[in-house]
């Protein structure tokens, strides 16, 4: 009978032995998991800025006047960089961003209907890295507001359009333009 007790303690000590193995291989796996789907969470979250700094450079890039999309005081005063410079919009720190604009196009066919316009990307970056964490590819067409009502009249007489005094008050919000005049 004594063997019997030796054997049981030795086996006892055995199995706890594996049992904490076990569980310390366990508890591994739970904290890997746990600081991977951090990491994950961290990145989404970068990426997300990344995107809605890419979507603040977009509003900022629209609101220049299509003639201005060449000049770089007008990038500065609304915080933007045609080459690569710190973020200023904002309480952003820790990002750069970058504006190329691309050579203007024509829209439509031929000389007389054409709509002139340029895509620009915006590039941002978290500082220290050399690619881009987000880019944003953005249309600009030259509006109808920047042209003059004579330019106006001679576009939409070109494209023989369709639209009532209605429609032209509506696409000037109001502005002071002789609307009669372009139904003619």
């Amino acid at each position: 009978m004594q063997k019997t007790k030796y054997k049981l303690k030795g086996v006892m000590l055995i199995t706890t032995t594996v049992a904490v193995a076990a569980w310390i291989m366990i508890a591994g796996a739970i904290f890997l998991t746990q600081s991977n789907s951090f990491q994950a969470f961290s990145a989404v979250m970068v990426e997300r800025e990344a995107q809605y700094l890419a979507a603040v450079d977009a509003k900022a890039l629209t609101a220049l006047r299509y003639d201005d999309l060449t000049s770089s005081d007008a990038y500065t005063k609304v915080g933007l960089h045609q080459s690569r410079g710190t973020m200023t919009n904002g309480n952003v720190t820790g990002w750069e961003d970058e504006v190329k604009l691309g050579s203007e196009q024509k829209l439509g066919s031929n000389s007389n209907g054409e709509w002139p316009y340029r895509m620009a990307t915006i590039n941002i970056y978290k500082k220290g890295e050399s690619m881009p964490r987000s880019s944003l590819d953005v249309l600009l067409i030259k509006q109808a507001e920047t042209y003059t009502k004579a330019e106006v009249t001679q576009k939409l007489q070109s494209i023989k359009a369709t639209w009532t005094v209605d429609d032209v008050k509506k696409l000037f919000k109001e502005k002071d333009i002789d609307v009669d005049s372009l139904g003619s």
